[in-house]
């Protein structure tokens, strides 16, 4: 009888709500008063006191909520400034949130096409969150694939830093056309390797709400633009696996003479044509990948990430209730 009167609502490891015994009850409302009642009030001081250097982090929110939530012991006592610090914690995802979408809106005024590609790929990042749970959707999203945005974005500087430096490498008067071509070549490549792991992302968010329950975690580049192109339209058409492949195999041709490169797949000795492209259209590729689809598939990963904790930290009743049963 004792064990019943205890029972109160928490989530598990799916985000799902569920019946648990909690020890200390008197700890239980008051942790429910804090949580719930003057929310707004306690947010908007939380904001002030981030604002104005009253209140500073010893910990990194983003981390320590995504260990919490990917536990399968939430109750540990390591999590309890999550529930101390909550509304500080909600007032860092808004402020968060708001130079995200300042810089979003920078990203459009600088690149035209930019908005396009950003939302053709954000209609496929919201099949990551067709539950009104949010913490079940950030579960779904962070359990069913490999994709770290923390360590994405060092892949991200090196190739920006990259182009920065070939910057340095091209002269005012302009150089032959047969070194243009495999600087560009190489910087195509760089930008079409930093594309994979989030295109990789969104092929497993299209099969799970096309039914599959379990995806593959990994597919290769061109499995994954098959999947993805019927979704994303043309917004793929620059986005060519094969010629970032071709470095590997050592089978690429630049004949000069007629401004073309020639793509082969070499097998064992054996080369075979797999596309040839002119010059005036690897041009266009690049400028493509790297000016829309590359900075597109960087900015959609990082406000999903934003939006998702904004939410959970915001709205979500489930990531509460998780609250609630640390330490009790």
């Amino acid at each position: 009888m004792k064990y019943t009167v205890h029972l109160r609502q928490t989530i598990d490891s799916d985000g799902k709500c569920e019946l648990v015994a909690f020890k200390d009850l008197e700890q239980y409302y008051r942790d429910i008063d804090f949580l719930w009642k003057e929310e707004q009030s306690k947010r908007n001081q939380a904001y002030r006191d981030l604002a104005e250097g009253r209140y500073t982090f010893d910990f990194d929110p983003d981390e320590l909520i995504e260990v919490f939530l990917l536990s399968d012991n939430r109750k540990s006592r390591k999590f309890l400034k999550l529930k101390s610090e909550h509304f500080y914690i909600a007032a860092y995802c808004m402020n968060a949130s708001a130079h995200t979408l300042q810089q979003y809106e920078e990203m459009k005024l600088k690149t035209p096409g930019f908005e396009r590609y950003h939302h053709a790929i954000d209609k496929v990042y919201m099949k990551f969150r067709s539950d009104p749970n949010f913490v079940k959707n950030y579960i779904q999203q962070k359990t069913t694939n490999d994709f770290n945005l923390v360590n994405y974005m060092a892949q991200v500087r090196a190739v920006t830093q990259h182009t920065e430096l070939m910057k340095t490498i091209f002269s005012n008067g302009g150089m032959p056309g047969h070194q243009g071509i495999q600087l560009l070549l190489d910087a195509y490549r760089r930008y079409a390797e930093a594309c994979v792991k989030p295109l990789n992302l969104l092929r497993i968010g299209q099969e799970l709400s096309s039914g599959d329950p379990c995806p593959e975690r990994t597919k290769s580049a061109a499995e994954n633009k098959a999947i993805l192109q019927p979704v994303l339209g043309s917004i793929l058409d620059c986005y060519d696996p094969r010629i970032r492949n071709s470095e590997s195999h050592l089978s690429t041709d630049v004949d000069t003479p007629n401004g073309q490169v020639l793509f082969y797949k070499d097998d064992k000795g054996h080369r075979e044509l797999l596309v040839t492209y002119s010059f005036v259209e690897l041009v266009n590729m690049t400028n493509e990948l790297q000016h829309n689809l590359f900075p597109a598939l960087v900015f959609t990963a990082g406000m999903e990430w934003r939006t998702m904790l904004l939410v959970i930290t915001h709205s979500s009743r489930e990531y509460k209730l998780a609250l609630l049963k640390i330490g009790n």
